[in-house]
């Protein structure tokens, strides 16, 4: 999975990254606190960089559940 467009930059901040995973700051701020989602913290200020993004979606999917009759 890409997050990234061309135009896009390479980190986010606190409230982007949420508005990305569709959470609330406090939300986002839990998940860094226990370590589900990493960080970089640059001049005081936590970014999250589109690795930590994509790793926090890969590990929190939830796979398909296989049905007795095929979809495709």
């Amino acid at each position: 999975m890409q997050i990234k467009a061309p135009h896009e930059p390479a980190a986010f901040t606190r409230q982007e990254t949420a508005q990305i995973l569709r959470m609330s700051l406090r939300t986002l701020d839990n998940a860094k606190a226990r370590g589900a989602i990493g960080y970089v913290q640059a001049g005081g200020k936590i970014l999250f960089r589109n690795c930590d993004i994509e790793s926090y979606l890969s590990r929190h999917a939830i796979p398909p559940r296989e049905s007795s009759w095929a979809i495709c």
